[in-house]
């Protein structure tokens, strides 16, 4: 197992992070990381930071292009990690996945039209379109089985409403973990065409899979006018700072019109920066890590799971498909939210609530992305806590 993944990444040295001021005081005062928001607390990939800091002694951070290295290497990582072959055409670089949803809703939508969002779900989906003036429908995600799946016939109905231009899909899902299969891709595509919807998938957290699933992508399943794909370093190698998506259009037509608009919107750039890390990281060695990352991982919500339920035995807590974030659903420990609040705060296991992704207020979403030191200690606490509850 890689060692780094026991370290912790310093947050000091004057910068103003955003997962520090979004921690609550009470876990910042305890000394700990705490365990909201979806980044790393150990260092990303070596090869990637290798490749930015070699560019950096370089000295030369001009305007950059994704030429035929740097498509080749998304090819080579889309065909050896994601396990389907691209065309290096099909590549258009963005400025981030909530850049390029934002990019769609002003080629695609009226202020009357807007987007359809399936919680529990990533916020900033809804965020993008109020943002932009535009409408947002929920067509929630169905418990069935042990398992959050779409609600297709309520999908259907939602594409028919002419007002609905624009779904956003994340696959694995984001905050639940599950991974939709690619008959459900099927499916929802089918809808797209048939409603003229376009759907965008975003697919992020795709290398991270916990259950040996694989994560088909939307545009292996469908090379439609319809189907736009996101993929990036955002989460795999813990890039949330770094404003940068690669988008995956087969449509040569439609990825024509959204490159105009890309362009429309003041995209200037690739981050010479992300082109460094990208070619030094789209290799095998940054495949090898990620495969070490996901053992890791799996590793640290094994454990947290296997506490819980020795806690609150009905508890809904299972192992995520994919993703490093855990799902957590408290319905069934018996306790109301201010009793609950107060027994996660004083184990210093508070996430991110169930609210703010539109789910169950009962729930609450966790980064498993630290060192495993953090984990047996905070689930020890967890248990003290809870015993002294009782």
């Amino acid at each position: 197992m890689n060692e780094l993944f026991d370290t912790y990444a310093s947050r000091e040295g004057g910068v103003f992070w955003l997962k520090t001021v979004l921690t609550p005081k009470s876990i910042l005062d305890a000394g700990k990381r705490g365990f909201s928001g979806a980044e790393f607390e150990f260092p990303t990939c070596p090869a990637f930071s290798r490749g930015v800091a070699e560019a950096a002694r370089n000295g030369l951070f001009g305007f950059t292009l994704p030429g035929d290295a740097y498509r080749q290497h998304v090819c080579w990582w889309m065909a050896h990690v994601r396990g389907f072959a691209i065309d290096p055409a099909w590549i258009v670089t963005t400025q981030g996945t909530i850049f390029t949803l934002a990019t769609l809703i002003r080629m695609l939508t009226t202020p009357e039209e807007g987007i359809i969002i399936m919680p529990p779900c990533y916020n900033r989906y809804e965020q993008a379109a109020t943002r932009l003036g535009r409408p947002t429908t929920a067509v929630p995600l169905l418990k069935q089985e042990g398992r959050y799946q779409i609600d297709l016939p309520g999908l259907e109905k939602a594409m028919a409403d002419r007002k609905n231009r624009i779904l956003a899909l994340t696959n694995p899902n984001n905050p639940t973990g599950t991974i939709f299969p690619e008959e459900t891709l099927k499916a929802v595509m089918d809808l797209a065409d048939r409603y003229d919807v376009t759907v965008f998938c975003d697919e992020i957290f795709a290398e991270i899979t916990l259950q040996g699933k694989r994560v088909p992508s939307l545009c292996e399943v469908s090379r439609s006018k319809h189907a736009v794909t996101v993929t990036g370093m955002g989460k795999v190698f813990s890039l949330t700072g770094v404003n940068h998506a690669n988008v995956i259009i087969p449509d040569e037509a439609f990825r024509e019109r959204f490159i105009a608009q890309r362009n429309a919107d003041h995209y200037g750039s690739l981050d010479p920066m992300v082109h460094a890390g990208l070619l030094s990281a789209f290799t095998e060695e940054g495949a090898a890590w990620v495969r070490e990352l996901n053992a890791y991982i799996r590793r640290n919500a094994e454990a947290v799971c296997r506490t819980l339920k020795e806690i609150w035995p009905g508890i809904d807590a299972d192992v995520p498909e994919g993703t490093f974030v855990l799902w957590v659903d408290y319905t069934n420990t018996g306790l109301e939210k201010p009793a609950l609040e107060k027994l996660l705060d004083k184990a210093c296991f508070l996430g991110d609530w169930g609210e703010e992704y539109y789910g169950n207020p009962l729930a609450m979403r966790y980064s498993l992305a630290l060192p495993y030191q953090e984990i047996q200690d905070t689930m020890a606490q967890l248990k003290q806590a809870a015993r002294e509850m009782a």
